[in-house]
């Protein structure tokens, strides 16, 4: 982000994304959904249409998330021979995409009617970013996720070894 980078990114994939009714800032959070569903879904809040949040709401589980990795993994080890393996993994992740596409599609024509909000943002200039930026933002987001996480995995564990005992 400090880069400047998911700007254009964003502007980039807006002629695509308009095809199936949303705008170029939608793809940002969809991008996150293919690491996990859930801060993908938290980064739609960026977005300042109602109507492009909802949409990107319902669309994003069809990114394939790292959740669904070892489910991908399993069914394919049982039903896919050694040689397929590779092509049915990639083969899950177009599907999904696909999949979203046409969900898109009917949702753009039923429920998401009208077009949407135009792409307006003012494309920062490239720039490296700071390294004492990039560790205090770093030691931020895993300052915030241990103590949230190991929060609930500790209490989770203590009463699963209550339970156990």
């Amino acid at each position: 982000e400090d880069s400047g980078y998911m700007a254009r990114v964003a502007f980039v994939m807006d002629k695509l994304l308009r095809k199936i009714g949303l705008s170029g800032r939608s793809f940002v959070p969809m991008l996150v959904g293919f690491g996990c569903s859930v801060p993908a879904i938290m980064a739609t809040r960026t977005l300042s249409s109602e109507r492009d949040r909802k949409m990107t709401i319902l669309l994003t589980p069809f990114m394939s998330c790292s959740a669904k990795l070892p489910i991908y993994t399993l069914m394919i080890g049982a039903f896919f021979p050694a040689e397929y393996r590779a092509l049915a993994m990639i083969g899950l992740y177009v599907f999904g995409i696909l999949c979203g596409m046409l969900y898109a599609l009917l949702l753009k024509i039923t429920k998401f009617r009208g077009e949407p909000v135009p792409f307006v943002m003012e494309l920062p200039n490239y720039r490296m970013p700071g390294l004492k930026s990039v560790a205090l933002l770093l030691w931020e987001k895993a300052k915030d996720f241990l103590q949230r996480a190991f929060t609930v995995i500790f209490l989770a564990t203590i009463i699963i070894w209550f339970l156990q005992s």
